[in-house]
């Protein structure tokens, strides 16, 4: 009966086109309890709730608990049914809001990454997911690369700017913040074997961090980027996991 009827397309544009947070929400708990039930009865996750997830995580307009609804809820997609969340965005916004978000971050990082490893690991996924992950991850990298905090600092001869000093003092306490988050996801996959292996091999990955270090332009990555190599040679280093792990 349900089907026909095209409930969660309903569903999905009342998400999408409503103002109303109590609905929004009451949608997004329907939407995480009929996945549920298809991943239970061996059934596809519609596509257009996995979109409409990754349509309201992106929107600047979600609040953080809506927000943080899609991204567990995309989490969920990315371990049951990798291929549908990968093709369908999800993975892209679980890295931006969910890996670099300084509020959301503490909550879902954690999840995420162990989840992405959990999917580079699948043999039959590996050669499809490998190259989407590293697509997707590179803007955790671009943190780090693509950052030019050091333009458009005034010199000791130039007269200072009051708001332009403000606003540029401003954005690099976010970019600090952001680089930290970036750390800890980085520093989380480097300690796992899959994702070693994934960003090694990538030209883009872990060679664009070692290069900064190389020519360094701001001293605030260089410290970010010490402390991520600290950790995780001194995670290689230790002898703090069994050789049976599936992880390691």
């Amino acid at each position: 009966i349900l089907k026909p009827l095209r409930v969660m397309e309903l569903v999905c544009v009342r998400l999408e086109v409503s103002n109303d947070r109590c609905e929004r929400t009451a949608a997004i708990k329907f939407i995480r309890r009929w996945i549920s039930l298809a991943l239970i009865d061996g059934l596809e996750i519609p596509i257009c709730a996995v979109r409409s997830m990754v349509a309201i995580a992106d929107s600047f307009a979600t609040d953080v608990g809506l927000r943080s609804l899609c991204l567990s809820t995309l989490t969920t997609v990315l371990l049951k049914d990798p291929r549908t969340a990968i093709k369908n965005g999800a993975l892209g916004t679980l890295f931006k809001f969910g890996c670099l978000d300084p509020v959301l971050s503490t909550i879902h990082m954690e999840p995420i990454v162990w989840t992405v490893v959990h999917v580079l690991q699948d043999a039959n996924l590996r050669a499809y997911s490998r190259k989407q992950i590293a697509v997707d991850l590179m803007q955790v990298f671009t943190v780090f690369t693509d950052y030019r905090g050091g333009e458009g600092v005034p010199t000791p001869t130039e007269p200072l700017r009051g708001a332009g000093q403000s606003q540029k003092t401003a954005a690099d306490e976010v970019h600090e913040i952001r680089c930290r988050c970036a750390r800890r996801c980085i520093c989380t996959l480097l300690c796992t074997v899959p994702g070693l292996l994934l960003l090694a091999d990538n030209c883009e990955g872990l060679a664009s961090l070692i290069s900064l270090l190389k020519k360094p332009n701001d001293m605030m990555i260089v410290k970010e980027l010490l402390t991520l190599f600290q950790d995780v040679l001194g995670w290689w280093c230790v002898p703090q996991f069994e050789s049976s792990s599936a992880i390691y």
